[in-house]
Parts: C-alpha cells; structure tokens; sequence
C-alpha cells in the first residue's frame, strides 16, 4: 500500500512477520518518486531528478528544520515539466548530513496533507499528528479516523479489539483539551472497519473546517 504514512508499529509488525527490514519511500501522483529511506534511516531526495524546496503559506522559502509545504521542480519531464508544483504536503528538509555518507539533502520529517491539518477555535492551524499521537499511544486500537466537525467539534470512528480500556475516551479528552486549551465537543464511534478512499487510502484525520488555500508560488 502506498500513499499513507507508516507508522512505528506498523513497520515492527510488517519487519516481524516477513522477516525483513521496512523501508519508507515518499513521492506523488504527478511527480513521482520524491525521496527514499536508506538503511540509516535517512530520507535522502532523489536531487539528480528534481529540486524539493519548502515554502510558507506565502510562496517563501523557509530554513531547514522549519515545518512548510513541500514544493517540487521536476528535472526529467520535458514535455510538460513542473516548476515549483505545490504537493499539498507538509514536511521540512533535514541540516544534517546522513550518517550512510551519502551526499544527497534529506527530508527531515513528512507531516502529511496540508488540508488534513486542524483549525483550532482561536485561528491557530495545528498539524493533526498532535491529535493523532495520543490515539496511538493507547491500546486496543486498529483503526481510527477523526472528524473535525466545527472548531471545537469532533466526531471520532474507532476499530477497537479486546484490549481497548473503558477509560481510553477520558483519557484522549484530557489530553485533547490541554492540546486545544479549551472545551472540547468529541463524540466517539464504534464501527467494525473504516471506509477507504477511492484512491484507496485510510485517511486517518478529515477536517470540514476551511483552510488557507495553498500558496502561490511565483517564479523569480
């Protein structure tokens, strides 16, 4: 499967059962292959195909280790290249050398969609991995999908097995309410599975809230 982000436990359990190391590689639809993970660890940039840059909502560059959309410039295509095609995808590019010796720049983190991201009651836009990762603290999930309803209104589908605690709801509202610093309307679902995508991707956070339209990025 592709087009999803791998996580923690889903690498240990996919190396534990086929007996094989796990690899991330990250790309998209229209621009192919982007980067590729080597055996370090290392998110290393195909930079021989194409320029990956990462900009704010304003079409700037910003330093590495700063969190903005990922902007790519494809070197091969010639027929109808793509000068500086806004992904909608967040991510940073990495400082640091990887320690395999290979000289290509890395991506430093993949945050995901910019429109999967959330919109808080007082106008901050938060990355949804901050409300993703206490869902996969806890045990006893499978699958989950977290619906932003209205700023301060979420609506939460979970696939729960046997270990799922009876205090698992309590738990999230607490951690959510310091998250968002304010009361919180979250409702919680119990379903048998999770719909996929027509591209066949497990969305895991859904915002119906508007967003700032990607940037516009001019070419100098």
């Amino acid at each position: 499967m592709t087009s999803e982000v791998l996580f923690p436990h889903q690498r240990e359990l996919i190396s534990d059962t086929l007996n094989c190391p796990v690899a991330n590689g990250y790309g998209g639809r229209d621009s192919g292959f982007i980067s590729h993970e080597c055996p370090q660890g290392g998110m290393h940039i195909m930079a021989d195909a194409m320029i990956v840059e990462i900009v704010d909502d304003q079409g700037r560059a910003l330093p590495p280790g700063t969190v903005g959309q990922i902007v790519v410039t494809d070197l091969y295509s010639h027929e109808v290249p793509f000068l500086r095609y806004v992904t909608g995808d967040l991510g940073s590019i990495a400082e640091e050398r990887c320690r395999c010796g290979r000289a290509l720049p890395m991506l430093q983190s993949i945050e995901g969609r910019s429109n999967d991201s959330i919109v808080t009651p007082d106008g901050r836009t938060m990355n949804a991995l901050a409300m993703v990762y206490p869902l996969r603290e806890l045990s006893g999930i499978e699958q989950f999908r977290l619906c932003q309803q209205a700023p301060a209104r979420f609506n939460v589908q979970i696939v729960r097995n046997g270990e799922f605690t009876p205090d698992a709801e309590e738990r999230l509202r607490q951690r959510w309410t310091q998250l968002f610093r304010c009361s919180l309307e979250i409702t919680f679902e119990y379903v048998a599975s999770l719909p996929r995508d027509k591209s066949g991707k497990l969305r895991h956070v859904v915002s119906e809230v508007g967003h700032v339209p990607p940037p516009r990025v001019e070419l100098n």
